[in-house]
């Protein structure tokens, strides 16, 4: 029954930095690098610290951008500047197009809010560890090496690391506040490092020959990404299987590899298929048919091999004490034909290596154990696997339970038919005793349980209970001189419930 009822049962952000960052004065479309510079100055301007650019086309750009063509800048003319546009789409600033390598001199720039370098040759990023203010950085389109001066940069929520050539992607997980990633084409080989950003809304991995499992608590709550995270199967149809209805066995199939699985609740595959109640791999050689099942319980591996039509291997292998038992033959016979069909076997017991295939097979095509395996469904639960039959009394699906004086049904409504009185989907019935019954209705919008019970004088009551506040509502009671709550604690009849809490949630318990 619990397992029925639980089965019933950022950019905005992004767009208003851009629109503040934009200088009033550059025209829609300029190329032309830019600054936003705060208007604070000092009454009393003492000597400053004068700021030394390493790479003459980095200079010329911040000039450009600062409106600052020459003459000292100094440490408080670059702690002015909010905002610093310098991508490499600029051609007004020297004689050629030449990307900037070298960045040192941005790190006076500590009040940056927004910094865009991208598209040059930057390699080393050391000068924007000291730029703590900053919310949107683009590096887009350099190959940066090492990621580390970026782990301080915690106020960041846009960050663009496109073609980025860095090793390490670790610094990346302590920007918690990121609520946009670019890694276009970037170098990063294990996506673990994103998986504490739980403020992404924007994550892009195009290009990155990665496995996104680590992302999937954080792929909900992906506003847009250009990946897919399939939920982890739950099934063997969800894996690809079919049922072989002749022998009983759900079967996966590949290129080089069969897999076939019993439940003997699914019926007897038949002597020929045997595995009852086990997980097979079927493979073969040009000269052998390889057959390897595992039996989970009872934690026993068979091993056989079929060559031109006759048995040449069958042993069993123990993993809890390590030992073989032989159906066919000896050691020293099963080692000659397995040695034939894994010719490159380097194990230290050769008769192990079967075991190894099958282990590997599983994982390589399903990416599961024979255990994991072994425990899904064949197929999603559906009302008539649970033991539900159509009934137009009910005008939906019934289970009806009665075994030793227990007796209880359940219906699910169709909601192709007419509604109950009273509404609700999944509706449960049983006595109490001679004297008293309850029906509970499960209303699976609200999230309401109502309650009712009767008794054979035609007396009743009824009450509201909500799952998730745990609070009731009394409705009616057919006796005047009891509350809603006094007709149920004579209807349960235990003294051991005396609380108010207990008795309204004792029907509803019993449900679930």
């Amino acid at each position: 029954m619990k397992r029925f009822v639980s089965t019933l049962f950022s950019l905005v952000l992004l767009i208003s930095l851009a629109a503040c960052a934009t200088p009033a004065s550059a025209p829609e479309g300029s190329t032309t690098p830019s600054a936003t510079q705060s208007t604070t100055s000092s009454a009393t301007p003492e000597p400053q610290e004068t700021v030394v650019f390493a790479d003459p086309v980095l200079e010329a750009m911040v000039r450009g951008a600062m409106g600052k063509p020459e003459g000292a800048i100094t440490a408080a003319d670059a702690e002015a500047v909010t905002r610093l546009d310098v991508s490499f789409d600029w051609q007004q600033y020297g004689s050629e197009a030449t990307p900037i390598e070298d960045i040192s001199g941005l790190e006076h720039f500590r009040n940056l809010e927004s910094l865009d370098l991208s598209l040059h040759a930057i390699t080393d990023i050391t000068p924007l560890a000291s730029l703590k203010k900053l919310i949107v950085l683009a590096l887009g389109g350099n190959p940066i090496a090492d990621l580390a001066p970026l782990a301080g940069l915690t106020s960041l929520k846009m960050l663009i690391l496109t073609d980025c050539a860095a090793q390490d992607y670790s610094p990346l997980a302590q920007l918690n506040g990121l609520e946009l990633l670019m890694l276009d084409n970037a170098t990063i080989a294990d996506a673990a490092p994103l998986a504490s950003l739980t403020s992404l809304k924007r994550l892009y991995l195009e290009g990155c020959e990665l496995d996104y499992s680590p992302l999937a608590d954080i792929y909900p709550n992906l506003e847009d990404s250009d990946f897919v995270i399939l939920p982890t199967p739950t099934t063997l149809v969800e894996f690809g299987f079919y049922m072989d209805g002749e022998h009983k066995q759900a079967v996966y199939d590949n290129e080089w590899v069969s897999v076939r699985i019993n439940h003997i609740e699914w019926g007897d595959p038949g002597a020929e298929m045997w595995g009852q109640n086990c997980v097979r791999t079927v493979s073969g050689t040009d000269e052998y048919k390889v057959d390897i099942g595992y039996y989970p319980m009872h934690d026993t591996y068979v091993v056989l091999a079929n060559k031109d039509g006759e048995w040449a291997v069958n042993y069993l292998y123990h993993p809890a004490d390590g030992s073989f038992s032989f159906g066919l033959g000896d050691r020293k016979s099963s080692e000659r034909h397995v040695r034939a069909i894994f010719p490159d076997a380097d194990g230290e017991d050769l008769l192990l290596e079967p075991v190894s295939f099958h282990i590997a097979a599983l994982e390589d095509a399903l990416g599961m154990t024979a255990e994991g395996l072994f425990e899904l469904p064949y197929s999603p639960p559906s009302l008539t696997s649970m033991g539900f039959v159509e009934s137009g009394e009910v005008r939906g699906y019934l289970y009806v339970h009665n075994e030793a004086g227990d007796y209880f049904d359940v219906s699910v409504h169709d909601p192709e038919q007419e509604a109950w009185e009273g509404g609700g989907e999944v509706r449960f019935f049983t006595p109490l005793s001679e004297e008293y019954r309850i029906v509970v209705t499960y209303h699976l919008d609200e999230k309401r349980f109502t309650v009712g019970a009767d008794d054979n004088d035609g007396g009743g009551a009824e009450y509201s209970f909500f799952l998730d506040s745990d609070e009731h509502v009394d409705i009616w009671c057919s006796d005047d001189r009891l509350t809603v709550e006094q007709f149920f604690m004579r209807a349960i009849n235990d003294p051991s419930i005396t609380d108010a809490s207990d008795v309204y949630q004792y029907s509803v318990k019993r449900m679930i």
